[in-house]
């Protein structure tokens, strides 16, 4: 899975789904960077299928709530797939934080 190819898809998510007040007001690019190092930390730690499950869960949560999850919950989501896939997260990962 390539993490750019990933954040173009939720970069479309996100402007097919929020109104121009909400991306305006959403710190998209403070997000997004919290975005691209869940998606290769998940890749790295759990391989690609990792990383694509995490990535269709921002998109998911984006279309469908109409917000963007805050990078807590995507450190958080990233962790639960790494660790649903018997791989550790390490306290000292960015996604163990």
């Amino acid at each position: 899975m390539d993490v750019n190819d990933a954040l173009r898809e939720i970069d479309a998510a996100k402007e097919g789904a929020l109104t121009e007040a909400a991306r305006r007001k959403s710190q998209y690019d403070h997000r997004r960077q919290a975005y691209k190092k869940a998606l290769r930390e998940a890749r790295a730690i759990a391989g690609d299928d990792a990383a694509c499950e995490l990535a269709d869960w921002i998109e998911a949560t984006i279309r469908d709530e109409k917000q963007l999850p805050r990078a807590r919950e995507v450190r958080q989501k990233g962790a639960d797939i790494c660790r649903d896939r018997g791989k550790e997260v390490s306290t000292g990962s960015w996604l163990g934080a």
